[in-house]
């Protein structure tokens, strides 16, 4: 989590933005409560016979106005949390676009004009994902697995509960593996990268000589070469990616069977009623989010550890 440390500073400047966003996903939150608890009671009431028309429009009726907010607030936060990411970007390529004018010739002989452009397209983009979708995911997958995890224990049956997530340690520990696996390949990615940038530019800053000396084949083969590399490191990254979902599926698709079957048990022996299992198995859905979160969240985080270190050393200034 090094890289929100770095951008704290950032934080502290756009303060109000992440406020609005954060108070925003709270309420969001908070308010995705209501609605598994409002169709378990609908449940209950159908299956004793008790349910009537007023009961279940009055019912209804909360679960739309719950609706209705939560969109309200959604636009909210999307607005402050992305736009600040969004300003992020822009003082960022600010910063890589104006710096490098006033620089000496030893500093572009220790950088390649490659790595320069890597920093000023992918690396950039990294970082903003880390102060938008990372923060996004940090605090929202946190929040709402906290919040939907203390209504699973406290008003639902803290047993079922337990037996439902027996199989989450192991996906976070497979989740850390594939994070550790991340932060190599991406670190490689994009210094391959970075060569790629770089032999664009020799090659058609030297067309004309290369073209004198007859060496377009062996020029046609070390680009090809360099291209084969940064593909080959960018594939090495879109495998690891590719594990998040299905280890965090099949956790999910562990805890359904578990909650079922121990739920079953539950009303069959009259300490659970098949309303209180239908939200608890909607509130299970609702942890699918946090396990994704938290997959996305270490994703992000390594992409932006890799990244953002770059924009301190593009220049000798501090940045």
């Amino acid at each position: 989590m090094g890289i929100f440390l770095k951008l704290s500073w950032f934080f502290r400047q756009q303060w109000r933005r992440y406020s609005i966003a954060i108070t925003a996903l709270t309420g969001v939150g908070l308010l995705a409560l209501i609605p598994p608890w409002i169709v378990g009671r609908i449940v209950d009431a159908l299956s004793d016979g008790s349910l009537t028309k007023n009961f279940l429009l009055i019912h209804v009726g909360w679960i739309l106005m719950a609706a209705i907010a939560i969109y309200l607030l959604r636009v909210a936060w999307r607005v402050a949390l992305f736009g600040a990411s969004y300003n992020l970007a822009h003082q960022l390529r600010t910063r890589i676009f104006t710096r490098p004018t006033h620089q000496p010739p030893a500093f572009y002989r220790e950088r390649k004009a490659g790595d320069l452009m890597a920093r000023a397209t992918n690396d950039i983009q990294a970082v903003e994902m880390a102060a938008g979708n990372g923060v996004l995911a940090l605090f929202d997958g946190v929040f709402t697995g906290l919040a939907t995890l203390a209504v699973m224990m406290v008003f639902i049956s803290w047993p079922l509960t337990l037996l439902a997530f027996i199989p989450w340690p192991v996906v976070g520990y497979f989740l850390w593996r594939f994070g550790v696996e991340l932060h190599d390949s991406f670190t490689d990615a994009q210094a391959r990268f970075g060569d790629l940038n770089e032999a664009v530019r020799e090659t058609i800053s030297s067309l004309r000589l290369t073209r004198a000396f007859g060496r377009e084949r062996a020029e046609m083969e070390r680009f090809h070469g360099v291209a084969t590399e940064t593909t080959e490191t960018n594939l090495r990254v879109a495998r690891v990616d590719s594990k998040y979902h299905p280890a965090i599926q099949l956790g999910v698709g562990a805890s359904f069977f578990l909650s079922v079957a121990g739920g079953a048990w539950l009303i069959r022996q009259g300490e659970m009623t098949l309303g209180q299992l239908t939200s608890f198995t909607l509130y299970l859905g609702y942890m699918t989010w946090p396990m994704l979160a938290i997959g996305w969240l270490v994703n992000l985080v390594g992409r932006g550890q890799v990244a953002y270190p770059k924009f301190n050393t593009s220049s000798p200034k501090n940045g």
